[in-house]
C-alpha cells in the first residue's frame, strides 16, 4: 500500500465498519487525531498506522483487524481487510 491510505479531514470522515459478508458492525465510526476510535467498539478501540497498513486495535492496542487493501474513488476510500 502506498501513498496518503488516510482521508485528509480524518474526524471528519464517516466510516462504515462491516464483514465481507455484508453485515454492518458499524456505520457511524471516526478515527480520531489521537489513535481512538470513537465510538468504541467490542474490539476496536484504537488504529494505528503500521507497516503502511491500517490496523484497528483493541483495548490492549493488539491488531484485531488489517487493512490490506484500498481502494479510492473520488470521496470514497473503501478499506479492505482480515479479522484476525
Amino acid at each position: 500500500m502506498t501513498g496518503n491510505i488516510l482521508p485528509t479531514n480524518l474526524e471528519a470522515t464517516r466510516i462504515i465498519f462491516g464483514r465481507t459478508d455484508g453485515s454492518v458492525i458499524s456505520d457511524n465510526l471516526k478515527l480520531k487525531e489521537n489513535g481512538e476510535i470513537f465510538p468504541a467498539l467490542l474490539n476496536e478501540a484504537y488504529w494505528a498506522i503500521r507497516e503502511g497498513t491500517l490496523h484497528f486495535l483493541n483495548s490492549k492496542r493488539e491488531t484485531t483487524t488489517i487493512f490490506d487493501k484500498v481502494v479510492r474513488d473520488d470521496e470514497i476510500i473503501e478499506y479492505h481487510g482480515k479479522f484476525l
